[in-house]
């Protein structure tokens, strides 16, 4: 999906998908929704996934979002995504001056 591009009546938005999922929560009729934030998330396509919201974070924020609500099945995602950031996050030059 290209950013800015015009919108169509078909068009699937991730951050709008997330929005449906924290409004009707966890349930059988939101699983295609959760499947669909995975093909998203684990095809790295964060940056392409949605014609309104044109950040990665964006797209992170809503499925946080739909975590820290009670939607379980994203808890796979949102804590690798963490250990990921904690392993990439490099101490800066006064941290290290202080150990």
């Amino acid at each position: 999906m290209e950013a800015g591009s015009e919108a169509s009546r078909h068009d699937v938005d991730a951050v709008i998908e997330a929005n449906v999922l924290f409004y009707l929560g966890e349930r059988p009729e939101t699983q295609p929704i959760i499947e669909y934030l995975f093909r998203v998330l684990r095809g790295g396509e964060e940056d392409s996934c949605d014609r309104w919201y044109f950040e990665p974070l964006h797209v992170y924020y809503a499925v946080s979002r739909n975590f820290h609500a009670g939607v379980v099945a994203l808890g796979e995602f949102v804590t690798s995504r963490r250990a990921e950031s904690s392993r990439a996050a490099k101490p800066d030059d006064r941290s290290a001056m202080a150990s």
